[in-house]
């Protein structure tokens, strides 16, 4: 809950510019469906986030945020887009976070 008041998360219907970390985040619900939504944020978002990947945030090396349901909790991690094997678990929570809205399935 923290984490939704301190980088400004927020759910959005249409995704936003940022050349670091996507707004298109990747989602797996309780049916482990495949899908996605948008987020907007504010920059310290980007800077936290950068900090725990282990190579950083660039131009070159952007990442995106996966939320995936596990055993009754929600795990939030990072991933590089180039190489999305490359991650970092951002926090766990116990609930759905707040932000987590307008869900889109992705078909395949």
């Amino acid at each position: 809950m923290k984490e939704f008041r301190k980088y400004k998360l927020r759910s959005t219907k249409k995704p936003a510019k940022w050349t670091l970390l996507s707004t298109t985040v990747a989602v797996w619900n309780q049916k482990l469906e495949p899908s996605y939504c948008y987020l907007s944020f504010d920059s310290c978002f980007i800077d936290a986030v950068g900090k725990k990947m282990p190579q950083g945030l660039s131009i070159d090396n952007p990442a995106f945020i996966k939320v995936f349901y596990s055993v009754n909790q929600w795990v939030i991690s990072a991933h590089y887009i180039k190489s999305p094997e490359v991650s970092v678990v951002l926090w766990v929570a116990d609930t759905q976070p707040l932000w987590l809205r307008f869900f889109k399935i992705k078909t395949l």
